[in-house]
């Protein structure tokens, strides 16, 4: 729903503003890329909507292995072009 995408998209925003200094990539979108480079990936080939992706979800409570597994099979479903349409496919039960 739309009230749920903007509660999501109000906590990735307070998450990743700089002075939140989260470490991961939340701080590598808001800009610290110091951070992002000691960032851990499990996959260095996945593209950055996947991984944008599963940080949104962790972001707002998932777990790291149910956000991974629901954007992958999102991805299968929507593809991995349109992060939005990815969050919004991932977050379907």
């Amino acid at each position: 729903s739309t009230r749920r995408m903007r509660a999501i998209t109000s906590r990735w925003t307070r998450a990743t503003s700089p002075a939140s200094r989260r470490p991961g990539l939340l701080a590598a979108v808001a800009g610290d890329v110091k951070v992002a480079a000691t960032a851990p990936t499990e996959d260095p080939t996945a593209s950055s909507n996947i991984t944008d992706a599963i940080t949104a979800l962790v972001s707002i409570g998932y777990s790291e292995k149910e956000a991974a597994k629901s954007v992958e099979k999102a991805a299968k479903d929507v593809g991995e072009d349109d992060l939005e349409a990815l969050v919004r496919a991932a977050m379907r039960p």
